[in-house]
């Protein structure tokens, strides 16, 4: 006797099997419905979650070009029933065939005609609330030998006001080539329907290339090129195919735009007689051509600025975890008889620190040690601020080949951090007492010295010279203490750091033991 799903639903043969799922051909013994049948068989019962999610997500949904949903096995049943889905027989397969595909290679309309179809059911999804994320060759499913399709497989799609079935960190989405640049890294992200819009784009190049997937955003790399010839619904197809498979920042976002301009190449009628000269053609030509250039050098420019906020990243995050570790062991000695000694993150600089000539310091971390020697002192708090700061200094670049028109490339660069001491006499509530009594600490060996006073108009009374101090109004890397390092230098640059902050602590204990006149300091 053949298996039978539901006490209803026999098998008769095999359709496709995934990763996720098995796809068989069934009838229904009952003899309610006759013919053939495709029950969805779901091989992880662990995913649970992810079956009534397309369960839920195709009942919400009646559109011709969605696959429709016929029976399903219970949603309240444990891990162990088998969970199945009964949906019509796609007669003509899917798009992952390569015979299929192969019959749409430089066919616009045949492309166009499919494109249009699928376009119209994510729509209608995106209008319900819900995102397939999964839009591949495989899930366009042929209803027979013709052009018209279903939109299948809504296992990993997210709905609105549902919690999403996505572990964390977790990669969901078309791999081979179709997942939007916004979801390869996985987790709980904040997915929009711009990922259905570039997984269609990359979608509708497959077809016109007769079977042939695009890693990234490659359409205008030569290796790449569509075999079109000319004429304008070609160039209008291109046009939109760069405002589909692109970044998310340039990316059309509404899938009803997308429709709207399918429909407008779909219904493109050739005039009699071109306006376009051929100087005219030249000219677009060399603009296209810019264009596509220009976008290039952005995507560059942008994957080099990535590239440099992963390794500052990667450097706060082990900056962190050394000077709380660093601190905690300073106050762990500081701690003798009643003092008083904490360490925490700290917000209090928000803004940036003037450095020298062109460069200013961006804090991206900040860490106090809060040191009182006896409760008998009241509110009053010795702070030691450790900042972690990134370094931006003011370039001259030069365009390539001096073409104005271009976006300047700005290749990747070795981010610079300084580690620098700020000290503040504070009060319980982390408030200065004396706004005077504050200041980035100088370096032991300037103290005592002196350093010409600021250029002044007023020849009568001009700025005396200043005697440094121990404590500095203003960040002077002459003159301040410091450590700079280049983020290709960590974690090596630990070992300059480790004496530089067991100095900076010094001189915040001579600060306490010996504190600063006020205002009688540099």
């Amino acid at each position: 006797m053949a298996k039978r799903y539901g006490g209803r639903w026999e098998i008769v043969g095999d359709v496709d099997r995934g990763g996720q799922a098995q796809v068989y051909r069934v009838r229904d013994v009952t003899g309610a419905l006759e013919g053939e049948y495709a029950l969805k068989r779901v091989l992880n019962p662990e995913r649970h979650a992810r079956f009534a999610a397309e369960i839920q997500a195709i009942k919400q949904l009646s559109h011709p070009n969605i696959v429709p949903l016929i029976d399903h096995s219970a949603l309240d049943g444990g891990a162990e029933e088998k969970q199945f889905l009964i949906m019509p027989l796609a007669l003509g397969g899917d798009l992952s065939d390569v015979r299929r595909a192969e019959t749409f290679k430089g066919s616009i309309d045949a492309t166009l005609k499919v494109a249009i179809q699928i376009a119209e059911a994510l729509a209608a999804a995106h209008a319900a609330g819900i995102i397939h994320r999964d839009v591949k060759p495989a899930n366009i499913l042929f209803k027979d030998v013709g052009h018209d399709v279903w939109l299948g497989d809504f296992g990993i799609c997210l709905l609105r006001e549902r919690p999403r079935a996505t572990e964390l960190n977790e990669v969901v989405g078309p791999r081979w080539g179709f997942m939007a640049p916004e979801c390869e890294e996985g987790g709980q992200l904040q997915v929009t329907p711009a990922v259905d819009v570039y997984a269609l784009g990359k979608l509708i190049y497959f077809m016109l290339s007769g079977g042939r997937a695009m890693p990234r955003e490659k359409l205008d790399d030569p290796g790449f090129a569509l075999e079109l010839g000319e004429g304008q619904r070609i160039h209008l197809l291109q046009a939109l195919l760069r405002r589909m498979i692109c970044a998310l920042d340039r990316r059309t976002r509404d899938m009803n735009e997308v429709i709207a301009e399918l429909r407008r190449i779909e219904a493109w009628v050739a005039p009699v007689k071109s306006p376009l000269s051929e100087r005219g053609r030249e000219l677009l030509a060399k603009t296209t051509a810019r264009t596509s250039e220009a976008e290039r050098i952005h995507a560059g420019n942008q994957a080099a600025r990535d590239a440099e906020l992963n390794k500052t990243t990667l450097v706060k995050q082990g900056f962190d975890a050394w000077i709380e570790n660093q601190l905690e062991l300073a106050a762990r000695d500081m701690r003798i008889g009643n003092a008083v000694c904490e360490v925490k993150e700290s917000d209090r600089f928000r803004e940036s620190i003037r450095g020298n000539g062109s460069s200013h310091l961006i804090p991206i971390a900040s860490w106090q040690l809060a040191y009182s020697p006896t409760p008998a002192n009241g509110p009053r708090r010795n702070a030691l601020q450790i900042l972690l700061c990134t370094v931006h200094t003011l370039r001259v670049t030069h365009r390539d080949g001096g073409d104005l028109q271009l976006p300047l490339r700005e290749p990747e660069r070795d981010p610079t951090f300084m580690m620098v001491p700020y000290y503040n006499l504070m009060t319980d509530n982390a408030t200065p007492i004396y706004s005077d009594i504050q200041g980035f600490l100088s370096q032991r060996r300037k103290i005592g010295s002196t350093r010409a006073g600021s250029v002044t108009t007023n020849v009568r009374n001009p700025t005396p010279n200043l005697r440094i101090g121990r404590l500095m109004q203003e960040f002077n890397p002459e003159y301040s203490m410091h450590v700079e390092f280049a983020a290709s230098q960590w974690p090596a640059a630990l070992e300059p750091l480790e004496p530089s902050l067991i100095e900076m602590i010094e001189v915040f204990l001579e600060e306490i033991e010996t504190p600063t006149p006020f205002l009688n300091w540099s």
